[in-house]
């Protein structure tokens, strides 16, 4: 963008000649520097939402935004949308703030930076190079966050105002359940929402028509039909120009403040919210859609935006956690963030940090549950199991473990199937500004029930495998819940003689169903005699009812049980069962006068000595030796 400033300046042409000159260009690659603006929307009115639940909810559909604005006037200039889609923090890993540069493919569509929100296709991005990183405060580390604000009432294009500045004045500060409180209660006192450093100002009228700058360069906008970033920009350039005319100039000059409009219910806006992605440098930014002025939720779901906080989600869908104002609130009130949204700015410790060795269970025993009593998140800080996994390259979740309790204030709008419940989510986020991670509710649990992890088989470790299986032991609610974790080393047991339950259900060793058919130990267990080698020696058979388990002798014209193929039986019956009863059962009888029996099938040679043949040795008859 400078170097466009400057080739205007030299030629010395009007606005629509550097246009006409940019226009000319477009097939050539392109590189463009700026601020970032990355902004992320909460969408409405796509799905039936569950009874009491908003209807702003779009399932997996998010869209974010990505714009640029003049690296030499980032607050006075109007930007420009260069990217839209979902996940595009982590698509372009940049955050609001960042001094970027923008790549461009060889595009005919490509139009340099007369590029607005519009109907045209946006030309299509190679890279986004970060020249230098954004600056944020929005982590706890020991000193209290105080966030500044100036919050916009705006009308426009003839359209009233949707709240008075009292009705915003109660909804952040006055009214029993408040954005103040709603701060100060889910970060434990870390983050305040003062009313001193916090103005509700307005309303502000804003034409509906207009033209906005950006260097030498004119942007038309029009909010009677459109709420792109041309209008965005403009009711942002019009709401600061009033506020400093009123004498809050020496206040806008904070870092970090928050620019808050609150637009009328008619705006052409697809949205709910729609804020900033981490706050640093000068503002952030964040607007709310005049049918949601006064709710809580939709206000700090866009505010937790600008702390940096990503949204909660359940399974596919990105906003499915509804134990999270990042998520989906279910009712108006407080609903504070889950723990691992916590743990991402700061606001929470961990009750234990467990790794994927012997921490897990008890001390020194792999297979035997671990058993812990986690208070409710609403009484302590101090609040959860975090099950440290993904180290060393494993692809495996880190898990927190919670226990969440409604209050009089905290988590007052927390569902009623979620109340006293434990609660588990996997985050693989860590407690700093970049980071871009999601936290993903896998379990609502209630007492008795069980949560067990996808098994994760070829490890780094000298294990296996890897996974974890949770059981809620008991509930006391308001009080506690008590969890037992467990360590899976083998998804079912095959290790049956090494005194573990190595997949956790708790049965060890030869009390698991999966181990009742296994065969003796190996040789090198203690205390446990070889198994044999050899044949057992000629010698007479023992009595009848010596062996372990004899079975009855064979029904005539049935042939006798055999290790090996039986022989035909005589066309005769043989002979009553006590004639033979000083010969093994089961084994055949020798050559009989004066019509011998056939010989046996194949494999079995001919015996060597007719008189005696060698009787093969009895699998049941290892008690010989």
């Amino acid at each position: 963008m400078r170097r466009q400033q400057m080739v205007a300046s030299a030629i010395c042409r009007p606005a629509h000649f550097v246009l006409a000159t940019l226009l000319a260009l477009t097939n050539v690659a392109r590189a463009e520097v700026g601020v970032a603006q990355v902004m992320s929307a909460l969408e409405e009115g796509y799905f039936d939402s569950p009874p009491g639940v908003p209807n702003f909810h779009l399932n997996n559909n998010n869209k974010d935004y990505l714009y640029l604005a003049d690296i030499e006037n980032p607050s006075g200039s109007a930007w420009r949308l260069v990217a839209e889609g979902p996940n595009l923090i982590d698509k372009y890993n940049v955050l609001t703030g960042d001094y970027v540069r923008v790549n461009y493919k060889n595009s005919s569509t490509a139009s340099g930076s007369r590029r607005l929100l519009s109907d045209e296709p946006l030309p299509e991005i190679d890279s986004i190079d970060v020249i230098s990183e954004s600056e944020g405060h929005e982590i706890y580390t020991g000193t209290q966050i105080r966030v500044k604000s100036m919050i916009y009432i705006i009308s426009t294009c003839g359209w009233a105002p949707s709240a008075t500045v009292e009705q915003i004045k109660g909804t952040f500060f006055n009214n029993t359940n408040n954005i103040a409180g709603y701060h100060d209660t889910c970060s434990y006192g870390k983050v305040a929402f003062d009313p001193s450093e916090n103005f509700v100002f307005g309303p502000v009228e804003i034409p509906c028509k207009g033209t906005v700058t950006n260097g030498v360069l004119k942007y038309p906008y029009d909010a009677s039909v459109a709420c792109g970033a041309a209008e965005q920009f403009a009711w942002r350039q019009y709401s600061e120009a009033a506020a400093r005319a009123a004498g809050y100039g020496a206040f806008m000059a904070s870092s970090q403040r928050r620019i808050i409009h609150i637009l009328p219910r008619e705006v052409r806006c697809p949205w709910a919210g729609l804020g900033n992605v981490g706050c640093s440098g000068s503002y952030c930014i964040v607007y709310i859609k005049g049918a949601y002025a006064q709710d809580l939720t939709v206000n700090m779901h866009e505010l937790g935006h600008t702390q940096g906080l990503s949204h909660a989600g359940r399974g596919y869908d990105e906003y499915g956690d509804f134990s999270d104002v990042m998520g989906t609130a279910p009712s108006e009130g407080y609903l504070c963030m889950n723990v691992g949204n916590q743990y991402r700015v700061g606001w929470n410790k961990p009750l234990a940090t467990l790794l994927p060795d012997n921490t897990t269970n008890a001390p020194g025993n792999r297979g035997v549950a671990g058993r812990w009593v986690l208070p409710p998140t609403a009484a302590t800080d101090t609040n959860a199991l975090y099950l440290r996994y993904n180290i060393n390259g494993t692809p495996f979740p880190n898990i927190f473990v919670s226990f969440r309790s409604r209050t009089s204030r905290y988590d007052n709008a927390l569902a009623t199937y979620m109340n006293n419940r434990v609660f588990v989510h996997n985050f693989n986020g860590s407690a700093t500004e970049r980071d871009y991670n999601r936290t993903l509710l896998v379990a609502v649990m209630a007492a008795g029930d069980v949560y067990t992890s996808p098994f994760l088989g070829n490890t780094t470790f000298d294990d296996s495998g890897l996974g974890v299986k949770i059981r809620v032991i008991s509930i006391a609610a308001g009080t506690s819940a008590t969890v037992e974790v467990c360590r899976l080393t083998e998804k079912v047991e095959t290790s049956c003689f090494d005194g573990d339950d190595n997949d956790c259900n708790g049965l060890t060793d030869e009390l698991d169903p999966a181990c009742a058919m296994a065969s003796s130990p190996p040789p090198s267990s203690p205390n446990v005699p070889p198994s044999p080698s050899k044949s057992p020696p000629p010698s007479p058979p023992p009595p009848i009812s010596k062996p372990p388990s004899p079975r009855p002798p064979p029904r005539p014209r049935s042939p006798p049980r055999s290790p090996l193929p039986p022989p035909r039986p005589p066309t005769s019956p043989p002979p009553p069962p006590q004639l033979k009863a000083s010969k093994a059962p089961r084994f055949p009888t020798p050559p009989q006068k004066p019509r011998p029996p056939r010989p046996p099938p194949p494999p079995r040679p001919p015996p060597r000595r007719p008189s005696s043949p060698r009787r093969p040795r009895m699998p049941t008859a290892p008690t010989r030796h």
